[in-house]
C-alpha cells in the first residue's frame, strides 16, 4: 500500500508540473490613449478605447510544459488604415526583472498576405520606440495618438516597437477571430529566456503602433523545475524503498 501511495504521489507530481496554469491581465480603465498631437511633449487627456477598433479586453497567460502561451484579446485585426495612414500591431514587451525596461520583446512583423499575416520572434536588449518615434513625420494627417499612458502618479511613454537587439528565436503566432474580437496567441519556448526567467514576468502591450489602448500587468511564473524535482524525489524514494526490501 505504501509503495502504491509513493508511486501515485510521484506520478501526480509529474502531471502537475505539466498541467496548464493560467493567469489573466484585465484591461484597466484610464490606461490607454493620451491625446498627443504632433510634437506635443505631454498628453492633454486620457481615454481608454472601449469598443473601438483598437480596444484590447485583456491578456491571458497560460503555462504548460516548456511553453509560455500569451493570448491578447482585442478588436484590432492587425491593420487599420485611416485617411491613408496605416497602423500595425505593437510589439509585446516582456520584463523579467520587473524594472520597467522590458528587456525582451516579441517583435510582430506584418507580411503581405492580409491583415492577420504576422510573423513573430523573440529579441533581447533592443531599443524601444514610442508611437511618437514611429509615427511622427510618417503620417499623412496630423493625428492624435497615444505617445504616453498614465500611472498613479506619473506618465510614461507607450512602447510600441523594438529595434535591433539579440535574436533569441522564433515564436509561434496564431490569430483567430470570433465576431469582432481577435485572439492573438503567442507560444514561446521557455528555454529561449535562458537563466533570465525568474518567478515573475511583466507584460506590456500597446495594441497598435498608435498605442491607443495599453494593457500591462505582472504574472507569476510557476517553479516547474522544482515540481519536476519533487517528482524525481518521489521516484527516488520508491527506488530506495525497493532496495530496502530486498
Amino acid at each position: 500500500m505504501k509503495k502504491f501511495f509513493l508511486m501515485l504521489l510521484a506520478v501526480s507530481t509529474f502531471i502537475w508540473s505539466g498541467s496548464v496554469l493560467a493567469y489573466t491581465i484585465d484591461d484597466t480603465v484610464n490606461v490607454g490613449k493620451g491625446t498627443t498631437l504632433g510634437s506635443e511633449s505631454s498628453a492633454s487627456e486620457w481615454l481608454d478605447y472601449i469598443g473601438d477598433h483598437f480596444d484590447t479586453e485583456g491578456i491571458d497567460v497560460n503555462m504548460t510544459g516548456s511553453n509560455i502561451i500569451i493570448t491578447m484579446y482585442t478588436n484590432f485585426d492587425g491593420l487599420y488604415t485611416y485617411s491613408g495612414d496605416n497602423f500595425y500591431a505593437a510589439d509585446l514587451g516582456l520584463d523579467l526583472n520587473l524594472d520597467g525596461t522590458y528587456e525582451y520583446g516579441v517583435v510582430l512583423t506584418h507580411g503581405t498576405g492580409g491583415d492577420q499575416d504576422y510573423s513573430a520572434a523573440l529579441y533581447k536588449d533592443g531599443t524601444w520606440n514610442s508611437s511618437y518615434d514611429v509615427l511622427e513625420g510618417k503620417t499623412i494627417n496630423d493625428l492624435y495618438y497615444g505617445e504616453f499612458y498614465p500611472e498613479p502618479s506619473s506618465s510614461r511613454e507607450a512602447w510600441v516597437k523594438m529595434e535591433g537587439g539579440s535574436y533569441k528565436g522564433d515564436v509561434n503566432i496564431n490569430i483567430t477571430s470570433s465576431g469582432s474580437l481577435y485572439a492573438w496567441t503567442l507560444e514561446i519556448d521557455k528555454t529561449l529566456f535562458g537563466s533570465d526567467l525568474g518567478d515573475k514576468m511583466g507584460i506590456f502591450w500597446a495594441t497598435g503602433t498608435c498605442a491607443n489602448d495599453v494593457v500591462e500587468g505582472v504574472v507569476p511564473i510557476p517553479p516547474t523545475i522544482l515540481l519536476l524535482g519533487s517528482g524525481l524525489l518521489g521516484f527516488g524514494l520508491l527506488s530506495r524503498r525497493k532496495k530496502g526490501n530486498t
